[in-house]
């Protein structure tokens, strides 16, 4: 279960990229998995989830549905078809995430 719901999305953080309640959804999972990396589970941990989180994950949301839509391409192969498309770059996952996230929530030594 997500963090936000679509309605957060559209009415809180005012978002408009994500045109269905289901393509959040689908982007809103690995948003929350990647907060709950990010943050080694302690969101989880808290009694009441602040808006400031549910905004990370709308962010973070919207990075993972670009790139859905627009996958970089990594590489292509000639010898029948073959291409490998690139996830979003984990920098732009960060730096998208900690513009939201609490202070305390994100351990500032983390390797990226």
């Amino acid at each position: 279960m997500s963090y936000a719901d679509f309605a957060f999305y559209q009415d809180e953080f005012c978002g408009s990229l994500i045109p269905t309640e289901d393509d959040y959804k689908t982007a809103s999972v690995k948003a929350k998995c990647y907060l709950d990396w990010l943050t080694n589970g302690q969101i989880k941990d808290l009694e009441d989830i602040s808006d400031d989180i549910k905004l990370a994950e709308c962010a973070v949301s919207e990075v993972y549905w670009i790139n859905g839509r627009n996958p970089g391409i990594l590489s292509e192969g000639n010898d029948g078809y073959q291409v490998e498309f690139a996830e979003p770059q984990e920098m732009d996952l960060y730096r998208t995430a900690v513009r939201f996230l609490p202070d305390g929530l994100i351990y500032r030594g983390i390797g990226i």
